[in-house]
């Protein structure tokens, strides 16, 4: 499965695409634009400005974003969310095949749609062993061309905030488990409510920790 790709058209082209409708035509004409580079669950959207109509296809987790925010679609911010998701690509298609990652999730601005142009991308990763991640960073370079990673402890919780040549900086928190497990942690509950969007859960855990800050009397 691909990243996201970008593509901006004008003219006739544009006011085509941009009136077609948004679940049948319009990722069809894109998809054909792009030439045939579009996964199936890719999602399409749009940003026009003056005769101009920028495009965004994302297969990825940061739809939400995109829906939500669409103003998100130019300059700086988009190229900065089609680096972040295509990050998310490599990420999880390193976790998939490794049975120790249980879940992953991203959190902060970009799961809350506020992202700027200098976020970072926050990321939760549950594992059965944390110290798996933390005794031995050199996983992070499978994500990408690593420029430095420093280890921060947060008392259960120890980030990995990892810079890329490409300008992203990525805070990649590991976890035990039973980090998103009742009874939730003060912790759990305070990064969870800040904003929540899961990449992928093998057990649940992140799915019902999603579920339980949005109704904070089950926690």
């Amino acid at each position: 499965m691909g990243g996201a790709w970008c593509l901006e058209l004008s003219g006739p082209a544009a006011q085509q695409a941009d009136e077609a409708d948004g679940r049948l035509r319009r990722p069809r004409l894109i998809g054909q634009a792009l030439g045939g580079r579009r996964d199936e669950h890719g999602q399409v959207f749009s940003h026009r400005v003056g005769n101009r109509v920028r495009f965004i296809v994302s297969p990825r987790r940061l739809v939400p974003v995109m829906q939500r925010r669409p103003a998100f679609l130019g300059g700086v911010i988009s190229d900065h969310l089609i680096r972040t998701d295509n990050f998310l690509g490599r990420l999880v298609a390193w976790a998939e095949p490794r049975e120790d990652v249980r879940a992953l999730l991203v959190v902060g601005s970009f799961a809350r749609a506020e992202a700027r142009p200098d976020s970072d991308i926050d990321v939760v990763l549950l594992t059965l062993d944390p110290t798996v991640f933390v005794n031995d960073t050199a996983w992070v370079r499978a994500l990408g061309d690593v420029s430095s990673c420093q280890l921060e402890h947060y008392g259960q919780v120890t980030s990995l905030r990892t810079y890329f040549r490409d300008g992203l900086e990525a805070e990649l928190t590991v976890a035990r488990t039973d980090w998103a497990r009742r009874p939730l942690d003060s912790g759990t509950i305070r990064v969870a409510r800040d904003g929540t969007q899961v990449l992928f859960d093998r057990d649940g855990d992140a799915r019902q920790l999603a579920a339980d800050v949005r109704r904070p009397t089950s926690c």
